[in-house]
């Protein structure tokens, strides 16, 4: 299901893609709990259908869970948790949160330095 969501993505179809997101997210949390790589590879495909139609303050809510379980599993300087901070970025944007935006901005910038 998640390779068919994914396929609806790129064919620019969000609704089916955000239809097929939902439960597999759902039976990924409660099968390999809300820690697991695929778990969050989920969660964040769902984040960013729900940016993608507009529904930011649900890509938030996801795109925060994202980044703080990518921190506390990864650390800051790994390829996946950099990918959410520019994701989230994207989303406080959107909303026109600038202080949270400039943070995380410079955090990456920071982080990317460091590598």
């Amino acid at each position: 299901m998640g390779n068919l969501a994914s396929t609806y993505h790129g064919m620019s179809e969000f609704q089916k893609a955000e239809e097929l997101e939902v439960p597999v997210l759902e039976k990924r949390r409660k099968l390999l709990g809300v820690d697991h790589p695929d778990t969050l590879r989920a969660m964040a495909n769902l984040a960013s259908t729900h940016y993608t139609l507009g529904d930011l303050n649900k890509a938030l809510g996801l795109g925060v869970e994202v980044l703080q379980k990518r921190r506390q599993l990864l650390g800051d300087k790994h390829p996946h948790t950099i990918h959410a901070m520019e994701n989230l970025v994207k989303t406080y944007q959107k909303l026109g949160k600038q202080g949270e935006m400039e943070e995380l901005k410079q955090l990456i910038k920071d982080t990317k330095k460091s590598l």
